[in-house]
């Protein structure tokens, strides 16, 4: 099966029927595509409940979605565990940094679902954890993985860069400073009528 767990969650052993139907799932080339759509489906979601009232019949409708979109991605990672094993050994679900990502958004979706209709605002907060589903269509596609990976990679050379650029900038400002500093013209009104001539004295 490819893979190191030898039970997973202590029950499913590697001959388990169930588990190898959850690792065919999976491994499965519709598998991924699917759950892009859906990705991609919920964060279109979240950008139309920007736009409806609450208490409305389509906020109601919108809730519907939301559940619907919990159950999809909690059986997502179900599968996903049952095939690889939790966390405890190589190659396992939360292994994987883009897994736990996916894991923290789902289990933070669950909580919220478990507890929508409790006016307590430490779960509403969970609320916000919505707007994280879209980070999810990075860790089902490679390309947007590869892309990221590079950039975190690079933030330490972009910080040098950033430290010789502020540099030159520093420089530069010490040389205008140096070269032109208190050697333009500027005028100074100091009481009475604006456009008095009397009253202006400009500075060459």
């Amino acid at each position: 099966m490819g893979i190191e767990c030898e039970d997973s969650l202590y029950i499913f052993n590697k001959s388990n029927t169930l588990r190898k139907l959850c690792y065919r799932i999976v491994h499965h080339s519709n598998f991924e595509t699917a759950i892009l759509v859906f990705i991609m489906t919920s964060s279109f979601k979240l950008v139309i409940d920007s736009y409806v009232a609450e208490g409305t019949a389509l906020s109601d409708v919108m809730s519907n979605f939301d559940y619907f979109f919990n159950v999809i991605f909690m059986i997502e990672a179900a599968l996903k565990i049952i095939a690889f094993g939790f966390f405890m050994d190589d190659n396992s679900y939360l292994t994987d940094s883009w897994s736990k990502l996916d894991f923290f958004i789902v289990f933070s979706s669950l909580i919220d679902m478990a507890f929508d209709q409790v006016n307590i605002p430490a779960i509403k907060i969970l609320r916000l954890l919505r707007t994280l589903r879209p980070l999810r269509f990075i860790s089902h596609n490679i390309n947007m993985k590869i892309v990221v990976i590079a950039l975190l990679e690079s933030v330490g050379a972009i910080l040098n860069v950033l430290i010789v650029v502020f540099f030159v900038w520093v420089m530069f400002a010490i040389l205008g400073m140096s070269l032109i500093g208190q050697r333009m013209g500027y005028c100074s009104v100091e009481s009475g009528d604006y456009y008095g001539i009397n009253q202006q004295s400009c500075l060459e």
